[in-house]
């Protein structure tokens, strides 16, 4: 027995031998220094030595815990390929079409920022046709929406003013939402205490909005918000447009090849923007005629008989810009009365007071204010106040040279939006159509299932070898 103890740590020292080879490096005897180290010089044995020790007794104890296979190295495992499947492959980008996608950007960067103060113009609006419509109910009618407006007005007050001053005061939580709700208990009682109060004054501001104003020309609060929701509709659909996710059927294009789609894709965008301009100029034609009494050669033929004059496209074109330019005239003028008008308004009087214009006035406006630059002589003078109506009281509102009211005068330049958002969506088609062929943007399609990450080789084992060692069949 005394004769194999000798052997068993020659087995050993043989294993440690053996160790160092698997790092592919040959063996360094003890003590050595390592590869590309100077050997320590004889007067700095001492000192390192010194430092050596501790070194060595901290060791020590990780030295006797660690494991006995630890000679055993353990080799990384390679990164896996990943394979997405049914995603599909994107193209390179043409150089062409960057100067398309940039004029995209900025469509996108305009509409979006029309879209939000569209929202916000809505909203106020809507606040204040509500308040208004609230302040100034008259108190004979038969309608309870002035005492309801006052209520919920005076529990957003008190609500709100009694939510911070609890907070202020260190009251607990349950102690706020109790003072809160009893202040807004205690407006709605209070309501009917002040129901006559403001009803005069809400409701000339009101009536001054709606009828002696630059809104009255636009139709009023109201009409202004129905404008204001058909823009929000237009940007909508025109940003929908650019990006794909407008309503359409797309069956033909879900079954289509992958070498067709793209054609496909091309032959229903340029069908469609033709639609859209073909629907973009025929509501150009119809408002020309009917708002703007254009008349074009063939009703001129209905209603001279054979005789008539040659119009064009151009004609048209130059009639209803002439008629645009004139409105938004006389919409400047009545918002320079309307300037002048409103100290006198929120101060309580009323916008069709009598000591506010008088005749002379209005021919002074008339006179220096570009009428007869825009209109023509018979026009200007047929609005004129004549000698015996000069000192006569005038109700500050603007009048149509050659006939016609105010009220509603913009509304068929407002109907143009129409024109120009079925044109700005055919754009957006057109655009989406090249950045599609350019690869700047890729087309979707809802057929294939959804992305799924998968190993490039088989499915790991058990024990995780395949996925360890990166073999497989790609």
């Amino acid at each position: 027995m005394a004769k194999k103890k000798p052997a068993r740590k020659r087995a050993e020292g043989s294993k440690e031998a053996e160790g160092p080879a698997l790092d592919g490096k040959s063996p360094t005897p003890a003590g050595s220094p390592p590869s590309g180290e100077a050997p320590p010089r004889p007067d700095d044995a001492p000192a390192a030595g010194a430092e050596a020790a501790p070194e060595a007794a901290e060791a020590a104890p990780e030295a006797t815990e660690a494991p006995a296979t630890s000679a055993k190295k353990v080799v990384a495992a390679a990164p896996v390929p990943i394979v997405r499947v049914g995603a599909p492959v994107p193209r390179r980008a043409a150089a062409w079409g960057e100067p398309f996608a940039k004029i995209a950007r900025a469509f996108d960067w305009v509409e979006m920022r029309v879209l939000f103060g569209a929202l916000i113009g809505l909203v106020a609006l809507l606040v204040i046709w509500i308040s208004l419509t609230g302040m100034s109910a008259p108190l004979e009618s038969d309608s309870s929406e002035g005492g309801v407006f006052r209520a919920i007005l005076g529990s957003i007050v008190l609500g709100g003013l009694t939510r911070p001053l609890t907070q202020r005061l260190g009251w607990s939580e349950g102690k706020r939402a109790a003072a809160t709700f009893a202040a807004m208990g205690l407006a709605i009682l209070l309501a009917p205490m002040w129901r006559k109060v403001g009803v005069d004054y809400f409701g000339h501001l009101k009536t001054w909005l709606q009828e002696g104003s630059a809104l009255t020309m636009l139709g009023g609060l109201r009409g202004v918000g129905t404008r204001v929701t058909i823009l929000l509709a237009l940007v909508g659909g025109s940003l929908a447009a650019a990006s794909g996710k407008h309503i359409n059927i797309d069956v033909v294009l879900r079954y289509t090849p992958d070498r067709l789609k793209i054609p496909v894709f091309a032959l229903g965008s340029t069908a469609t923007a033709a639609v859209l301009l073909g629907a973009s100029w025929g509501f150009y034609d119809y408002i020309a005629i009917e708002s703007f009494n254009f008349r074009p050669a063939q009703l001129q033929i209905h209603e001279k008989g054979e005789k008539y004059e040659q119009t064009s496209v151009g004609d048209e074109v130059a009639h209803v810009q002439k008629a645009v330019g004139q409105h938004l005239f006389l919409f400047r003028k009545q918002v320079g009365l309307d300037l002048s008008a409103l100290p006198h308004v929120l101060g309580g009087g009323k916008w069709d007071d009598p000591t506010r214009m008088n005749g002379k006035q209005w021919n002074e406006l008339l006179e220096e204010g570009g009428f007869r630059e825009r209109f023509t002589k018979e026009e200007v003078d047929g609005i004129l106040a004549q000698a015996e109506d000069l000192e006569a009281s005038r109700i500050p509102l603007v009048v149509v040279p050659g006939g016609g009211s105010a009220r509603n005068l913009l509304i068929p330049t407002m109907n143009l939006m129409f024109v120009a958002g079925f044109f700005i969506i055919a754009i957006r088609f057109l655009l989406r159509l090249l950045l599609v062929i350019s690869g700047h943007e890729q087309l979707e399609d809802d057929t294939p299932p959804p992305p799924i990450d998968l190993p490039a080789g088989p499915l790991p084992s058990g024990d995780g070898s395949a996925a360890r060692d990166g073999k497989g069949v790609a």
